[in-house]
């Protein structure tokens, strides 16, 4: 078991060391049809050919790994938050965790169960501005676990073009990622796993 599973969790998780190439999301993918549709003044699209969603945990080592295919639909006023919304889904079987091993298991049951909970999504609630980043308060879900989560990014507009920058960091036994007798402590496998990620949009 324990060499079936050095892995991974959520918006991103992971397992024992290595990397893999970063590769930028997908187009055209069924899944987005669960993201509603904004409208009205300061409305972005993603960029997929030039975004990036990774993850990095501890598992003997960082290990770093990418979803390619995410999208999302974003309202935001870089003068004015306040009425900012943003609305991300993940598709969990776009996951490259860098081995055939890994990418073979990350699909079970004691991993992200892919057959009952495809998508992860990340649905704010509040988005305020600091000294030089942002932070969106809201929630994120995970094999139909929901936990508050706040994800913080910097945000550099030239005219119409919009790239953020950030991540969050979130602890896999809130969503039940690696439940597994060898995973309930963090020696295999640690509990924090970053997501990062690298947005381009356009307005």
């Amino acid at each position: 078991m324990k060499s079936l599973f050095p892995l991974i969790t959520a918006v991103g998780l992971t397992a024992c060391g290595g990397s893999v190439e970063t590769a930028p999301a997908e187009v055209n993918s069924g899944f987005i049809a669960n993201l509603p549709t904004f409208s009205g003044d300061h409305v972005w699209d993603m960029d997929a050919s030039q975004s990036t969603l990774t993850f990095n945990a501890d598992h003997n080592g960082i290990f770093t790994g990418n979803f390619s295919r995410f999208a999302a639909a974003i309202r935001l006023n870089p003068q004015d938050p306040s009425g900012g919304k943003i609305h991300a889904i993940v598709d969990l079987s776009s996951v490259d965790a860098g081995t055939r091993d890994r990418n073979d298991n990350l699909p079970l049951p004691e991993w992200f169960n892919i057959a009952e909970f495809p998508t992860a999504s990340f649905v704010s609630d509040a988005i305020t501005p600091g000294e030089s980043s942002y932070s969106a308060r809201g929630t994120l879900t995970i094999k139909d676990n929901s936990n508050p989560a706040t994800l913080s990014f910097t945000l550099d507009v030239d005219g119409n073009v919009a790239r953020a920058k950030g991540g969050l960091t979130l602890d896999r036994r809130d969503y039940e990622i690696g439940t597994g007798s060898d995973f309930q402590t963090g020696e295999w496998v640690g509990f924090p796993v970053d997501v990062n990620l690298d947005i381009i949009a356009t307005r």
